[in-house]
């Protein structure tokens, strides 16, 4: 199987999962209804079918025993989610909890009963400060842990190119640039484009100047084919790429550091139980940083690249 072929079933094999929660799974939300209320009632909404998801929501389900945790799996239906308002209007949790932002942006300020969120890439747009009942767990992992990972195993580069929208770069990147130029040494270079069309021709450009490409989770320009784009042209090139998840490393990406997905679903728990049991209003709490991580590396782009077995010791993760 080719590249190309490999990204593409790799791709796809990310929406694709058999739903086996250990959360009680709600059928029917419409007519749903807590068996037995004990004052800890917690409502999860997943917004589609995607592997990550489901690793978070057996997360929460692990770490909050004793708990009634049901769980509704809106499966990608947008229409649906219209109605998540009026549903957690009716059943009243004691939290809900939202992962997805097709999910999150249908719940934003329609409630006053708490919510805490996760898998939701931009967070920052929906001006969450303005409310008081919202706490999170953000994915974005620091652009100094990337790279300070990174320098571990492969430390001789000095360029980075990176192509994202002017507000993911505002929010996520540009606070980062000195600190990684001090701490470091790496300088960032930057494409700021408005949509996935001018992607191609972003990292045409950006590419002959960047020691190592950088893929970010910027949905305002990145789309299955810039994704398939950027690591087939990486790939070719031989140009090592950062990428943002294992799957991409799988596909022919060199090196990623990705969020723990069950580490996350403990993290949504222990803000539930501060909720709950503590009474701590969710604001004062905020938006944590995700704590657990792991790197990843595709051993047949380290071979190319000249990198011992020795080093890739280091990592979490060999991808063969």
């Amino acid at each position: 199987m080719g590249i190309f072929e490999r990204i593409i079933v790799l791709i796809s094999l990310l929406f694709v999962f058999s739903y086996s929660s250990l959360s009680e799974v709600i059928r029917d939300i419409k007519t749903f209804s807590f068996p037995k209320r004990t004052g800890k009632e917690v409502l999860v909404l997943v917004s589609d079918k995607i592997s990550t998801f489901e690793e978070v929501d057996n997360g929460i389900a692990e770490s909050l025993k004793g708990y009634n945790v049901y769980s509704y799996n809106f499966q990608g239906d947008t229409n649906s989610m219209d109605d998540v308002p009026e549903i957690v209007s009716r059943l009243k949790p004691n939290v809900v909890v939202v992962l997805g932002a097709s999910i999150f942006e249908k719940i934003v300020g329609k409630t006053d009963i708490p919510i805490v969120f996760s898998m939701v890439i931009n967070y920052k747009k929906f001006d969450i400060e303005k409310y008081k009942n919202i706490a999170g767990v953000s994915l974005q992992i620091p652009p100094e842990s990337v790279f300070f990972n990174l320098k571990t195993i492969y430390p001789n580069f000095r360029k980075v190119g990176v192509i994202c929208s002017k507000d993911y770069f505002d929010s996520y990147i540009k606070p980062s640039v000195d600190s990684l130029k001090i701490s470091l040494d790496v300088e960032v270079i930057s494409s700021i484009i408005q949509s996935s069309k001018d992607f191609v021709s972003a990292y045409n450009n950006i590419s002959k100047n960047a020691d190592v490409m950088w893929m970010v989770p910027d949905t305002a320009v990145l789309d299955k084919n810039s994704i398939i784009f950027f690591i087939t042209e990486s790939f070719k090139r031989q140009k090592p790429s950062v990428v943002y998840s294992e799957p991409f490393v799988k596909a022919g990406g060199f090196f990623s550091v990705s969020p723990d997905y069950n580490s996350i679903g403990s993290q949504i728990a222990l803000i539930v139980r501060r909720i709950v049991e503590d009474k701590s209003t969710p604001n004062k709490i905020g938006i944590v940083p995700v704590v657990g991580t792991f790197v990843t590396v595709n051993r047949e782009i380290s071979k190319k690249l000249g990198i011992s077995e020795d080093i890739l010791s280091l990592v979490d993760k060999v991808i063969e």
